[in-house]
């Protein structure tokens, strides 16, 4: 059985500005969705392609940690485009009793690790993700 080529792609982020003590909520910027011409620039990618031998799955169940090493969840479930490309991870993010689904962008994704996803995130930027019905 062939496997499809595994292509890494990952963005540049800007400073951090979800700790500053001002008060204020930051605004995070995400790409426009739907047919229509962006009307902002998309941030810079950098692409690298390469198909490990030893390749492993991505599943649901593996766990979702952020920029600072936290654990934040697990993964439930993927959601694909037209094309069969993940574009975003559903994860089960919270503590005990207070679970919520979260939709993380894909582009967060900054490694993918034997039954582990290390998103660019950190952990307050996830919580802040607004809960899938």
């Amino acid at each position: 059985e062939t496997l499809q080529d595994y292509e890494e792609t990952f963005f540049v982020t800007g400073e951090e500005i979800e700790n500053l003590e001002s008060g204020v909520t930051p605004v995070y910027w995400l790409r426009p969705v739907g047919d229509y011409a962006e009307l902002y620039p998309l941030p810079p990618l950098n692409t690298s392609i390469n198909v490990p031998k030893d390749t492993k799955s991505l599943e649901p169940g593996c766990d979702i940690v952020t920029a600072e090493e936290k654990i934040v969840g697990r993964v439930r479930s993927f959601v694909l485009n037209d094309e069969g490309k993940i574009t975003h991870l559903i994860g089960e993010c919270g503590g005990f009793g207070s679970k919520s689904k979260k939709l993380i962008p894909i582009d967060w994704v900054e490694e993918i690790d034997e039954c582990k996803v290390r998103v660019s995130a950190s952990s307050v930027m996830v919580e802040k993700l607004p809960e899938m019905d």
